[in-house]
Protein backbone atom coordinates (compact mmCIF):
# COMPACT_ATOMS: atom_id res chain seq x y z
CA UNK A 1 0.00 0.00 0.00
CA UNK A 2 1.11 3.57 -0.67
CA UNK A 3 0.75 6.13 2.10
CA UNK A 4 -0.54 9.47 0.83
CA UNK A 5 -0.68 11.42 4.08
CA UNK A 6 -0.25 15.15 3.46
CA UNK A 7 0.05 17.34 6.54
CA UNK A 8 2.76 19.08 8.50
CA UNK A 9 3.59 16.01 10.59
CA UNK A 10 4.12 13.07 8.24
CA UNK A 11 4.27 13.23 4.46
CA UNK A 12 4.43 10.29 2.08
CA UNK A 13 5.54 10.24 -1.54
CA UNK A 14 2.46 8.81 -3.27
CA UNK A 15 4.20 8.56 -6.63
CA UNK A 16 6.94 6.24 -5.36
CA UNK A 17 5.78 2.67 -4.96
CA UNK A 18 8.72 1.93 -2.63
CA UNK A 19 7.30 4.51 -0.20
CA UNK A 20 9.67 7.30 0.70
CA UNK A 21 8.59 8.97 3.94
CA UNK A 22 9.30 12.59 4.71
CA UNK A 23 9.05 14.60 7.90
CA UNK A 24 8.79 18.29 7.07
CA UNK A 25 8.96 17.62 3.31
CA UNK A 26 6.39 16.27 0.84
CA UNK A 27 9.05 15.21 -1.65
CA UNK A 28 11.38 12.86 0.27
CA UNK A 29 14.20 11.53 -1.85
CA UNK A 30 15.18 8.77 0.58
CA UNK A 31 13.38 6.05 2.52
CA UNK A 32 13.17 8.49 5.44
CA UNK A 33 14.02 12.17 5.10
CA UNK A 34 13.89 14.77 7.90
CA UNK A 35 13.80 18.39 6.76
CA UNK A 36 14.87 21.28 9.02
CA UNK A 37 14.57 19.45 12.30
CA UNK A 38 16.26 17.26 14.89
CA UNK A 39 16.03 13.49 15.26
CA UNK A 40 15.78 12.32 18.88
CA UNK A 41 16.21 8.82 20.29
CA UNK A 42 14.68 9.20 23.75
CA UNK A 43 15.74 6.82 26.54
CA UNK A 44 13.47 8.08 29.30
CA UNK A 45 12.34 4.54 30.02
CA UNK A 46 15.97 3.51 30.72
CA UNK A 47 16.07 1.10 27.81
CA UNK A 48 18.94 0.99 25.36
CA UNK A 49 18.52 3.54 22.59
CA UNK A 50 20.84 3.09 19.63
CA UNK A 51 21.12 4.26 16.05
CA UNK A 52 21.67 1.02 14.13
CA UNK A 53 22.83 0.28 10.59
CA UNK A 54 22.38 -3.21 9.12
CA UNK A 55 24.27 -4.59 6.13
CA UNK A 56 23.19 -7.45 3.80
CA UNK A 57 26.45 -9.30 4.45
CA UNK A 58 25.22 -10.01 7.98
CA UNK A 59 22.00 -11.57 6.81
CA UNK A 60 20.03 -8.79 8.43
CA UNK A 61 21.15 -9.77 11.95
CA UNK A 62 24.51 -7.96 12.21
CA UNK A 63 24.58 -4.21 12.71
CA UNK A 64 26.79 -1.23 13.56
CA UNK A 65 25.35 1.02 16.28
CA UNK A 66 25.95 4.41 17.90
CA UNK A 67 24.85 4.90 21.49
CA UNK A 68 25.07 7.86 23.89
CA UNK A 69 26.42 7.42 27.41
CA UNK A 70 24.53 8.74 30.48
CA UNK A 71 25.02 12.52 30.49
CA UNK A 72 24.34 15.47 32.80
CA UNK A 73 24.33 18.07 30.02
CA UNK A 74 23.65 18.31 26.31
CA UNK A 75 26.54 17.61 23.95
CA UNK A 76 26.51 18.54 20.26
CA UNK A 77 29.35 17.38 18.03
CA UNK A 78 30.04 19.42 14.89
CA UNK A 79 31.80 17.38 12.22
CA UNK A 80 34.55 18.83 9.98
CA UNK A 81 33.51 20.06 6.54
CA UNK A 82 35.79 17.62 4.66
CA UNK A 83 37.60 14.34 5.14
CA UNK A 84 41.06 14.25 6.72
CA UNK A 85 44.19 12.55 5.42
CA UNK A 86 45.37 9.00 5.93
CA UNK A 87 46.24 8.28 9.57
CA UNK A 88 44.52 11.33 11.06
CA UNK A 89 42.01 11.18 13.91
CA UNK A 90 39.05 13.31 15.01
CA UNK A 91 40.06 15.83 17.67
CA UNK A 92 37.80 18.05 19.78
CA UNK A 93 38.32 21.65 20.83
CA UNK A 94 36.61 20.89 24.16
CA UNK A 95 33.32 22.47 23.02
CA UNK A 96 32.15 19.80 20.60
CA UNK A 97 33.75 21.14 17.41
CA UNK A 98 35.65 18.28 15.77
CA UNK A 99 38.58 18.57 13.40
CA UNK A 100 41.07 16.24 11.77
CA UNK A 101 44.50 16.01 13.36
CA UNK A 102 47.35 13.65 14.06
CA UNK A 103 46.54 10.63 16.17
CA UNK A 104 48.62 10.77 19.35
CA UNK A 105 51.28 9.99 20.16
CA UNK A 106 52.37 10.86 16.67
CA UNK A 107 55.75 11.42 15.04
CA UNK A 108 55.35 14.83 13.40
CA UNK A 109 58.84 15.73 12.17
CA UNK A 110 62.08 13.90 11.43
CA UNK A 111 64.59 16.24 9.81
CA UNK A 112 68.36 16.38 9.32
CA UNK A 113 70.87 19.08 8.58
CA UNK A 114 72.73 17.93 5.48
CA UNK A 115 74.70 21.07 4.58
CA UNK A 116 77.49 22.76 6.49
CA UNK A 117 77.04 25.95 8.51
CA UNK A 118 79.16 28.17 10.75
CA UNK A 119 78.01 28.81 14.33
CA UNK A 120 78.42 32.36 15.65
CA UNK A 121 78.26 34.23 18.95
CA UNK A 122 74.81 35.55 18.03
CA UNK A 123 72.03 32.98 18.20
CA UNK A 124 70.65 32.02 14.81
CA UNK A 125 67.91 29.61 13.77
CA UNK A 126 69.25 26.32 12.47
CA UNK A 127 67.18 24.91 9.62
CA UNK A 128 67.20 21.12 9.36
CA UNK A 129 66.91 21.17 5.61
CA UNK A 130 66.04 17.55 4.82
CA UNK A 131 62.78 16.21 6.27
CA UNK A 132 61.90 12.54 5.87
CA UNK A 133 58.75 12.96 7.98
CA UNK A 134 56.81 16.23 7.97
CA UNK A 135 53.12 15.73 8.82
CA UNK A 136 51.00 18.43 7.24
CA UNK A 137 54.12 20.35 6.19
CA UNK A 138 54.23 21.94 9.66
CA UNK A 139 58.04 22.20 9.57
CA UNK A 140 59.62 24.61 7.09
CA UNK A 141 62.95 23.14 5.99
CA UNK A 142 64.04 26.47 4.48
CA UNK A 143 63.43 28.66 7.54
CA UNK A 144 63.67 26.08 10.34
CA UNK A 145 60.28 27.10 11.76
CA UNK A 146 57.81 24.51 13.09
CA UNK A 147 54.28 25.93 13.25
CA UNK A 148 52.23 24.09 15.84
CA UNK A 149 49.23 22.52 14.03
CA UNK A 150 47.15 21.71 17.13
CA UNK A 151 47.26 22.41 20.86
CA UNK A 152 48.91 19.63 22.86
CA UNK A 153 51.99 18.32 24.62
CA UNK A 154 55.00 17.93 22.32
CA UNK A 155 58.41 16.31 22.72
CA UNK A 156 61.25 18.02 20.89
CA UNK A 157 64.48 16.07 20.47
CA UNK A 158 67.69 17.55 19.07
CA UNK A 159 71.06 15.89 18.54
CA UNK A 160 73.89 17.92 16.99
CA UNK A 161 77.46 16.65 16.68
CA UNK A 162 80.55 18.88 16.57
CA UNK A 163 84.32 18.45 16.36
CA UNK A 164 87.41 20.60 16.95
CA UNK A 165 91.09 20.28 16.05
CA UNK A 166 92.72 22.95 18.23
CA UNK A 167 94.13 23.11 21.75
CA UNK A 168 91.73 25.87 22.86
CA UNK A 169 88.59 26.06 24.99
CA UNK A 170 85.72 25.68 22.53
CA UNK A 171 81.98 25.72 23.13
CA UNK A 172 78.50 26.69 22.02
CA UNK A 173 74.86 26.48 23.14
CA UNK A 174 71.68 25.18 21.53
CA UNK A 175 68.19 26.42 22.41
CA UNK A 176 64.59 25.39 21.87
CA UNK A 177 62.74 28.66 21.28
CA UNK A 178 58.92 28.83 21.47
CA UNK A 179 57.39 31.89 19.80
CA UNK A 180 60.54 33.91 20.49
CA UNK A 181 61.05 32.77 24.09
CA UNK A 182 63.75 30.27 25.11
CA UNK A 183 62.16 27.17 26.61
CA UNK A 184 65.26 24.97 26.95
CA UNK A 185 68.98 25.52 26.55
CA UNK A 186 71.99 23.25 26.75
CA UNK A 187 75.64 23.70 25.86
CA UNK A 188 78.82 21.79 25.17
CA UNK A 189 82.51 22.55 25.60
CA UNK A 190 85.56 20.82 24.16
CA UNK A 191 89.19 21.37 25.16
CA UNK A 192 91.35 19.01 23.12
CA UNK A 193 94.83 18.00 24.21
CA UNK A 194 97.33 19.44 21.74
CA UNK A 195 95.76 19.33 18.24
CA UNK A 196 93.92 16.03 18.37
CA UNK A 197 90.47 15.90 16.77
CA UNK A 198 87.80 15.70 19.48
CA UNK A 199 84.06 15.33 18.96
CA UNK A 200 81.02 15.90 21.16
CA UNK A 201 77.23 16.00 20.91
CA UNK A 202 74.76 18.64 22.05
CA UNK A 203 71.49 16.85 22.85
CA UNK A 204 68.07 18.08 23.97
CA UNK A 205 64.90 16.25 24.94
CA UNK A 206 62.28 18.87 25.79
CA UNK A 207 58.59 18.27 26.59
CA UNK A 208 56.53 21.44 26.22
CA UNK A 209 52.84 22.32 26.11
CA UNK A 210 52.16 24.17 22.87
CA UNK A 211 49.19 26.06 21.49
CA UNK A 212 48.00 25.91 17.90
CA UNK A 213 49.76 28.60 15.85
CA UNK A 214 52.82 28.94 18.08
CA UNK A 215 56.24 28.51 16.49
CA UNK A 216 59.21 26.41 17.54
CA UNK A 217 62.78 26.93 16.33
CA UNK A 218 66.19 25.51 17.21
CA UNK A 219 68.85 28.19 17.58
CA UNK A 220 72.62 27.83 17.86
CA UNK A 221 74.92 30.50 19.31
CA UNK A 222 77.18 31.69 22.15
CA UNK A 223 80.19 30.37 20.22
CA UNK A 224 83.57 30.25 21.97
CA UNK A 225 86.48 29.83 19.56
CA UNK A 226 85.60 27.08 17.07
CA UNK A 227 82.97 24.33 16.86
CA UNK A 228 82.79 22.51 13.54
CA UNK A 229 79.40 20.90 12.76
CA UNK A 230 79.66 17.21 11.87
CA UNK A 231 77.31 16.76 8.93
CA UNK A 232 76.42 13.18 8.08
CA UNK A 233 73.88 10.44 8.65
CA UNK A 234 72.30 10.91 12.09
CA UNK A 235 74.74 13.67 13.15
CA UNK A 236 72.39 16.66 13.08
CA UNK A 237 68.81 15.50 13.72
CA UNK A 238 65.56 17.12 14.86
CA UNK A 239 62.54 15.04 15.89
CA UNK A 240 59.16 16.37 17.04
CA UNK A 241 56.54 14.05 18.56
CA UNK A 242 53.05 15.06 19.61
CA UNK A 243 52.30 13.26 22.89
CA UNK A 244 48.63 14.15 23.37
Amino acid sequence: AVVTQNNTLLLGDATNASLNVGIGTNAPGQKLELMNGNLYINNNNNTSGELRFREPSGGGTVYTAFKAQPQVANVTYTLPAADGTNGQALLTNGSGTLSWGAATPSLMVVASRTTNYTPTVAYATLAYNNATTNVGGAYNTATGVFTVPATGLYQITVNNNYSVVNALNNGLAVRVVVSGVTDYETSAAITPYNTNTIACAVSICDAVQLTSGQTVTITVGNLVNTMNPSIGTGQHVLKIVRLN
